[in-house]
């Protein structure tokens, strides 16, 4: 009966989706056009609104504190957590701030949802690459989508 208690929740998760559809009509106008700045821009508008949503929806209270500001340009987050919550609450927690996850093949369920939506993981098996040298790809070439 587990699966009954899912349902209320899959039914406001589906009626989210439809609350960012503009923002996901905006992301494929600009793919179209080929303007990667603003596209991206709409990716980050559309994850803020995922994280944060499902941050909400959770009751989780995010405290959220820095030692220093974060740096312009590339910046790591590591998570050692086995969780599926770890990728809106990056979402919610760091927001403005364009960026994708190397996530592997036995943890992708929960990236999948935002990023075939709209943004583009980068997918690894635990003995191909480390996250290291996916880092450096990522921060080199743009965002692709590998399985």
């Amino acid at each position: 009966m587990n699966i009954l208690r899912n349902i209320p929740f899959a039914i406001w998760f589906y009626g989210f989706l439809a609350t960012i559809q503009p923002i996901k009509n905006s992301i494929k106008k600009y793919r179209e056009e080929g303007n990667a700045e603003m596209e991206r821009t709409e990716i980050r508008r559309a994850e803020d609104a995922w994280g944060q949503a499902l941050v909400k929806k959770a009751g989780i209270t995010l405290n959220i504190r820095l030692t220093e500001p974060l740096p312009d340009g590339p910046v790591v987050f590591v998570s050692n957590h086995q969780s599926y919550w770890d990728i809106p609450v990056y979402f919610a927690a760091v927001q403005d701030r364009q960026f994708g996850f190397v996530a592997v093949i036995t943890s992708a369920a929960a990236a999948i949802a935002v990023g075939a939506y709209a943004g583009r993981p980068i997918w690894r098996a635990r003995s191909t690459i480390t996250p290291i040298q996916a880092a450096r790809t990522t921060a080199d070439d743009p965002p692709t989508n590998t399985v």
